[in-house]
C-alpha cells in the first residue's frame, strides 16, 4: 500500500476452476478454492488447465472500507467482480480498463472474487469471436488495484474541433464527486496553463495546427 491507500493486488491469489458448460450463475459461497494462480496472468496457460475452456475463478482478502475504487486493467474474455459474496461489476470488454466505484463496508478485512470466462460466444453483439487474429487465453492479464475514492474526479474529457483550418478546438472535462458551487481546476493544453474556475466549456487554439490529408502512398508494394 502506498501512501495515498492505493494497493496492488499481484500476487498469488486462491483460485478454482469450472468447466465449459458449467452454469454461467456464480455463487461464492459455493466455491471450493483448491489451488493457487498468480494475477496478473492466464489460468489456460497453467499446466493443469492448459487450453481449456471455461471459467477460472480468483480470490483474495483484502484490507479496506468505505467508498473506494477497484481498477482493473485488463482481463478476458469476461469477468465478475464480487465483494462479500455480492456482485459488484460485469466486464465484458476483453482486454479494457475498468474502474469499478463502491462502497465495501466497515474497514476490516473483505474478501474480492473475480471469475473470469474464456468460452467463445458467437453472438452477434459479443466483442470477442473466435476467428479474431489475437489471443484468447483467459485470466487477469493486467494488474488489479484498489484504492480510496477520490472526493472529486475528472470523469470525462472531450476535445472537439471547431475550426479545422484555424487549429480551434472546444474542451469540455465532466467531474463528479463532492462538487458545489465554482470549482476551480488547472488545464494545461500546448503547453499553456488555465487556471480560471471553470464555467462551462472553454474554446483554445492548437498549435501549429494543420488539417490531416489522406494522400495515396505509392511507394507500398
Amino acid at each position: 500500500m502506498n501512501s495515498k491507500g492505493k494497493q496492488n493486488l499481484s500476487g498469488l491469489w486462491d483460485f478454482t476452476f469450472l468447466p465449459e458448460g458449467a452454469s454461467s450463475e456464480i455463487k461464492p459461497a459455493e466455491l471450493h478454492f483448491d489451488s493457487l494462480a498468480a494475477v496478473p496472468g492466464c489460468f489456460d496457460l497453467m499446466p493443469e488447465y492448459f487450453l481449456r475452456r471455461g471459467t477460472g475463478v480468483y480470490r483474495r482478502k483484502v484490507e479496506a472500507g468505505g467508498a473506494v475504487e477497484l481498477i482493473s486493467e485488463g482481463l478476458g474474455l469476461r469477468g465478475k467482480f464480487f465483494w462479500d459474496g455480492q456482485q459488484i461489476a460485469d466486464v465484458d470488454a476483453p482486454f479494457s480498463r475498468r474502474t469499478i466505484r463502491f462502497d465495501a463496508g466497515k474497514t476490516r478485512e473483505h474478501e474480492l472474487i473475480v471469475a473470469v470466462n474464456n468460452e467463445f460466444d458467437d453472438a452477434p453483439a459479443s466483442l470477442f469471436h473466435r476467428n479474431y487474429d489475437f489471443y484468447a487465453h483467459g485470466g487477469i492479464y493486467r494488474p488489479i488495484t484498489l484504492a480510496p475514492a477520490a472526493a472529486i474526479r475528472a470523469e470525462e474529457l472531450k476535445i472537439i474541433p471547431l475550426e479545422p483550418e484555424t487549429g480551434s478546438v472546444r474542451i469540455a472535462v465532466r467531474f463528479e464527486g463532492e462538487i458545489s458551487g465554482c470549482s476551480h481546476a488547472e488545464i494545461r493544453f500546448d503547453q499553456e496553463t488555465d487556471s480560471r474556475p471553470l464555467r462551462g466549456m472553454r474554446s483554445r487554439l492548437v498549435l501549429m495546427a494543420a488539417v490531416w490529408k489522406n494522400k495515396p502512398n505509392y511507394g507500398l508494394t
